[in-house]
């Protein structure tokens, strides 16, 4: 099987040079592997290219045949019946990009869906067959930045030569409403979770790296049932944060206490009295004194405040 494998992206590497790809072949081995994950695309190629002559100096019927005649025997395809566009799965990719970035790149995409996108906060990419085709042609500068979930900070060259080399078609979601209104229910509406991700791509808690997508969102303050006199309009970005499962635990179980005086703003208490300031630019340890105690008193009335003064709701 491992044979077969490497044979085949060999073969796919060796397809990828004939239509005029000069990248070395280690690279274009990289590639191959990638376009075997789109079998549709991967068997189009296999097709157009089942004739190439042989890379064997002696043609496969021995010194009498033809040289024109040889050609590459692995496979024996009749034409796909599968259109490679329709047969990619949809994927979204995550590309957070600042204002400055946008603006550094401006009428580098030729696309009227793409212009019309929020610059305000990130915009998701998603990769999904029948979206509007991007023009990613252009050069960013060293100085525009983005980053991609998953993969880390990149240059807007690099984001451009990445969807270029998808083979897909593009389509760019901007972010509709960065502040939705909360709601009554313990549930998490859509909305809410993909605004609260852009506010706050990693987790609350002081210190930590955690960036993943399956983190929880947890209630600063603990949801109460509104049968059990619980206020309306508990669940909204005002009272919610990211947290992974066990610093969920040490919140909840735990002595570790969050206050969250303004959306995105959060103040930790240690169990030994440690204060810390957390946002979506780090932590800050304002230490265990009289002023970082007063901080963390102020929070009350100003967590409980934000609480009462909401919104309006709405039942997701």
């Amino acid at each position: 099987e491992v044979i077969w494998f490497m044979a085949m992206v060999n073969r796919i590497a060796d397809i990828l040079h004939t239509n005029g790809d000069t990248d070395p072949v280690d690279i274009r081995r990289s590639k191959a592997i990638g376009i075997l994950a789109q079998p549709a695309y991967a068997l189009q190629l296999l097709h157009d290219h089942q004739h190439d002559p042989t890379t064997i100096p002696e043609p496969a019927g021995g010194p009498d045949q033809d040289p024109g005649e040889a050609a590459h025997r692995s496979v024996r395809l009749d034409r796909p019946t599968v259109d490679p566009d329709k047969a990619r799965p949809n994927v979204t990719l995550y590309v957070h990009l600042s204002q400055e970035a946008l603006a550094g790149a401006a009428g580098a995409v030729d696309c009227p869906r793409c212009n019309n996108a929020s610059a305000e906060a990130s915009s998701e990419v998603a990769a999904e067959p029948n979206g509007a085709a991007v023009d990613v042609a252009g050069s960013g500068g060293p100085a525009q930045v983005g980053r991609i979930e998953g993969v880390g900070p990149v240059t807007i060259d690099q984001i451009r030569r990445f969807l270029a080399s998808s083979h897909c078609r593009i389509r760019v979601q901007p972010v509709l409403d960065s502040n939705p209104a909360p709601v009554d229910s313990y549930e998490i509406p859509t909305r809410t979770r993909v605004a609260l991700r852009l506010r706050n791509p990693d987790s609350i808690f002081p210190y930590a790296p955690t960036t993943s997508r399956t983190m929880d969102l947890d209630h600063t303050i603990p949801y109460l049932p509104p049968e059990r006199g619980g206020p309306p309009g508990q669940t909204g970005l005002h009272n919610l944060g990211p947290l992974s499962r066990s610093q969920h635990r040490l919140k909840t179980f735990g002595r570790w206490r969050p206050r969250q005086p303004e959306p995105g703003i959060y103040l930790w208490r240690s169990p030994h009295g440690w204060i810390y300031l957390a946002t979506n630019t780090g932590t800050h340890d304002l230490g265990n004194n009289p002023f970082a105690h007063a901080v963390w008193d102020a929070a009350r009335q100003l967590t409980n405040q934000a609480r009462k003064t909401a919104g309006p709701t709405k039942v997701a």
